[in-house]
């Protein structure tokens, strides 16, 4: 008994130093999981901002195509208008056309 109260101190002390060992080892984890969790965070700001943009980007493609399309639609009522004239126009000469073709074929 008293050569196992010899060795307690021994055991002691290698179960306190591979405490210490586990301690540093428990110390880079928790230092490798606060970088994990300080990169997830960054990441998700990147991603945040990366979806603001995107929707900013969006936003005035849309504004964009808007205007085109608005653009467009005044250009079809123009040319509809100019095309209205254009036949209105086209009517009245080929009614002259034939008025003066019939005073041509009573002249006759």
């Amino acid at each position: 008994m008293a050569e196992q109260d010899k060795d307690l101190p021994l055991v002691v002390s290698e179960i306190l130093i591979e405490m210490h060992g586990m301690n540093d080892r428990l110390s880079s984890v928790e230092n490798v999981l606060l970088q994990v969790a300080a990169n997830i965070q960054q990441t998700n700001t990147v991603i945040a901002r990366a979806a603001e943009v995107q929707a900013k980007q969006q936003e005035i493609a849309n504004a964009n195509f808007k205007t085109l399309m608005e653009a467009d639609e005044r250009n079809m009522t123009m040319l509809a208008g100019v095309f209205q004239q254009a036949m209105e126009t086209l009517g009245q000469r080929l009614e002259r056309i034939e008025t003066r073709l019939e005073g041509l074929e009573t002249k006759q």
